[in-house]
């Protein structure tokens, strides 16, 4: 295997009384499924910085409040991907919902959690809402 160093990634769960925002993206793999938005942290940036900006950049909603949810692993080997996930909760944000990256984000919708476990969710994801949220 090539020299390569896993990705960090932080992640935004963006809260808006009782649903989620998921954005649908088509993944490595090829095939579209719901994630939580986020995206690679940059050289120099902390990971609250830097999901503030993924949330700003995807979906055009400013994170006025971010909590450390908890971190995930996911390495998928046979798509070249091992990615190190730091999941953070946003309850208080300004701004309205826009995909804004239209080149990667098919959707953006908010769920509540039971509407979005019946939905194609990335592994990381279907683990965060079935596990982690209460």
């Amino acid at each position: 295997m090539k020299n390569k160093t896993p990705k960090i990634i932080a992640a935004g769960l963006v809260k808006k009384g009782d649903k989620y925002l998921l954005i649908k993206e088509i993944l490595s793999s090829g095939n579209p499924f719901w994630i939580v938005p986020g995206g690679k942290v940059d050289y120099g940036e902390t990971l609250e910085q830097a999901v503030i900006r993924e949330i700003q950049e995807e979906v055009g909603l400013t994170a006025k409040k971010v909590e450390f949810l908890i971190f995930k692993e996911a390495i998928f080997p046979d798509f070249g991907y091992h990615s190190l996930i730091f999941f953070y909760l946003i309850n208080s944000f300004t701004g309205k919902l826009k995909i804004t990256e239209t080149d990667q984000i098919l959707a953006a919708k908010f769920f509540t959690k039971k509407e979005a476990l019946k939905q194609d969710l990335v592994e990381s994801a279907r683990w965060l809402l079935a596990e982690i949220i209460q």
